[in-house]
């Protein structure tokens, strides 16, 4: 194509006349005024939506224009992607606090019983009462001990000590006739013993039922003080007491004091000389409930007589 400087010497001359080289007097102010009450949007904003400006090359002398830089589609993508990630941890997080919250509020205490290791260790160690009247054979589990072996009491207690529980066998004991005056007791053996510990004033009794122990039969039941009763010994260190059994000839007495907790097992009801008297006791309600279950694992093991077990 063939230039015509005529026609660009026209051009030229008419772009300078009518398109202005500097800009209006009072583009600065009208520019102040439009933003100076705006705030400035975050980069991380304007590069999420696309409505940034970049700069444009231009010639020396012709003003620098600025034009909207669309974003890149692969970044777009990904925010994209990030916002929809946040919004579901978010959902996720709100939605397992108020599971949390509503589990919390409901939850129920649950109803299985803890069995601790005490109470399901194998009865493992023999014992045999070398004086005990008529005889007995134990099983207990490891680290128990035989306090007392003789004619008419035989004691074991647990690798926790006498504090946490004991288990005691005695032999001829009687329900005891109290004189509270003097905290005395003689043998009654008018009355079948459960039937007496049931009716006596000063006892809460509980649980009375039959008992199987060896080849032996008999009945149990649970006792404490009656919260009534504060008439104390001179054993008792000023705490309610009470004389339970006793025997005759050398004093044996079975006795309660405070807020001991026992369960006494009487087995052979021949009402004389030859009734055998099982306690498990313990210093409160506490130990008492702790100790029980084991204790009665070695009661049911007990072999009067010595007799051997079957291999």
């Amino acid at each position: 194509m063939n230039r015509n400087p005529d026609v660009e010497r026209l051009l030229a001359t008419w772009l300078d006349e009518q398109i202005a080289q500097r800009e209006p007097p009072d583009l600065l102010g009208r520019v102040l005024d439009a933003t100076n009450g705006r705030r400035r949007r975050p980069a991380w904003l304007a590069l999420l939506t696309g409505n940034h400006l970049s700069p444009t090359t231009s010639r020396p002398g012709v003003y620098r224009h600025r034009s909207e830089r669309p974003m890149n589609g692969d970044l777009r993508l990904v925010a994209g992607l990030a916002a929809i990630a946040i919004t579901a941890a978010v959902g996720l997080a709100t939605a397992s606090s108020k599971l949390n919250l509503g589990a919390a509020a409901t939850t129920q205490p649950s109803t299985t019983p803890t069995v601790s290791a005490a109470v399901t260790a194998p009865l493992v160690w023999t014992f045999r009462a070398a004086n005990f009247d008529g005889g007995l054979a134990v099983r207990v589990p490891a680290r128990w001990t035989n306090p007392e072996d003789s004619y008419f009491t035989y004691e074991l207690v647990g690798p926790a000590g006498p504090a946490a529980g004991s288990i005691t066998v005695y032999s001829s004991s009687q329900l005891a006739t109290n004189d509270s005056a003097r905290c005395a007791a003689s043998p009654n053996a008018s009355l079948k013993i459960t039937a007496g510990l049931s009716a006596d004033r000063r006892l809460v009794s509980s649980g009375l039922a039959p008992i199987t122990v060896g080849d032996r039969e008999g009945e149990m039941l649970d006792l404490r003080l009656a919260p009534d009763w504060t008439a104390g010994c001179p054993w008792s260190n000023g705490q309610p007491a009470a004389v339970l059994l006793t025997r005759r000839g050398p004093p044996v007495e079975i006795r309660i004091s405070g807020e001991e907790r026992m369960r006494l097992i009487v087995i052979d009801h021949l009402g004389g000389c030859c009734t055998n008297v099982i306690t498990v006791h313990a210093p409160d309600e506490a130990s008492f409930n702790a100790f029980l279950p084991q204790a009665m694992r070695i009661v049911d093991a007990f072999e009067f007589g010595g007799g051997e077990w079957p291999e």
